[in-house]
């Protein structure tokens, strides 16, 4: 055989093998999405379930009460693509952003081709309304075209996630997201009520824990540790005299405090305030400073967290640690996506000083943080 027919064999081989990878791909990505579809099913029964729960406490919880949510914010993205808008609501700019991206990019003559699809993903009903949360996965068909047109009017399906939060006693709008089969968003804990907030309950009996063994002219923590050893030792030698100190205490501040983050990024910032300086709460959703883009986070995580630094000798006492942080994580300006990823998640690389606030239910503040978004690709834009 000539040295052509042999190189032209293998150019074949290897095009098969293309061939062979690119359709296992493709059935790796199909059978990762009807797993994906399955474990929503499964989420969306409990969520119903949890929210029904929820609802004999607060009847805004209840599963019919929410999807009324959902059918007047789309009579009211409606009326934009009618050329009605109004701002009547407090969610006028999200809804207004939203319907307007659909109309810019297929054209004029939107409305809805039928009944949305709803299902519930996530509920957080805790005492007040600041933190109440409904995360929801909405499918749409959208028609694009006028009505009496010749053309057969072309329809658009849309998949995305939505979350509501309270004002007023009821929902409003407070963000759309792409991703609402993600995995995270999946196994996120549901919160009926403060009896099933399991985070929040080791929370408080740790800071029950640190008052009750609180002493009323506690001690120089400088004169309770060793000088020279290292600062998660020093921060252990700390704990065994003040429960303060205690790292099981900080991984549960750290958790609170980026939670309240990805609460401060489209709705309330009181729960970020309570544990964040107004310094640090800067830091945190407007890394760049002027012109004031803002980042967003979603399904964060706290990886893992060490302490580098405890200033002993300053008042009040400060800790300095290093932490990873995993979320989705991108910069808007106004209700548009300037750069970063709306559906991968990546990890931060942070470091945080907080201080003793000498308060009992938030003994620890962050009042500086690194900026989260330094390794965002194309930040210069």
């Amino acid at each position: 055989m000539s040295s052509s027919g042999v190189e032209a064999i293998a150019a074949g081989g290897g095009l098969a093998l293309v061939a062979a990878g690119y359709w296992i791909a493709i059935a790796r990505g199909a059978l990762s999405r009807r797993r994906a579809e399955r474990s929503e099913r499964v989420r969306a029964k409990q969520t119903e379930a949890a929210a029904l729960e929820a609802s004999f406490e607060d009847r805004a919880f209840a599963p019919d009460v929410i999807r009324k949510a959902v059918h007047d914010i789309l009579a009211r993205a409606a009326e934009v693509w009618r050329g009605e808008p109004s701002a009547a609501h407090a969610d006028a700019r999200v809804i207004l952003g939203w319907a307007r991206s659909f109309q810019e990019s297929v054209g004029s003559g939107v409305r809805l081709a039928g009944p949305p699809s709803i299902d519930l993903l996530r509920v957080v009903n805790r005492p007040g309304e600041s933190e109440d949360r409904i995360v929801l996965r909405v499918r749409l068909r959208l028609s694009r075209g006028r009505r009496g047109s010749l053309r057969k009017p072309r329809t658009v399906t849309i998949d995305q996630r939505w979350t509501l939060a309270r004002a007023s006693g009821g929902w409003t709008l407070s963000a759309i997201e792409p991703d609402p089969l993600a995995p995270r968003l999946l196994n996120r804990p549901l919160v009926a009520g403060v009896w099933q907030d399991e985070d929040r309950i080791r929370e408080e009996s740790l800071l029950e824990l640190a008052a009750a063994e609180a002493t009323p002219s506690p001690p120089d923590p400088s004169e309770l540790v060793s000088p020279e050893a290292p600062p998660r030792t020093q921060l252990l030698e700390l704990a065994e005299f003040d429960a303060r100190f205690s790292p099981d205490l900080l991984a549960a501040t750290l958790d609170r405090i980026v939670e309240a983050w990805e609460e401060a990024g489209t709705g309330s910032q009181a729960p970020l305030a309570s544990v964040a300086s107004p310094d640090a709460i800067e830091q945190l959703l407007h890394p760049l400073g002027d012109p004031r883009p803002s980042l967003r986070i979603h399904d964060p995580h706290v990886d893992q967290w060490e302490v580098v630094e405890l200033n002993l000798n300053t008042h009040p006492p400060q800790v300095v640690l290093s932490l990873t942080v995993s979320a989705v994580r991108y910069l808007v300006m106004g209700t548009e996506r300037v750069v970063g990823s709306r559906e991968i998640a990546h990890e931060m690389e942070l470091v945080w000083r907080l201080k003793l606030t000498g308060r009992d239910t938030s003994p620890w503040q962050l009042t500086a943080s690194t900026n989260p978004a330094a390794d965002i690709p194309n930040i210069e834009l």
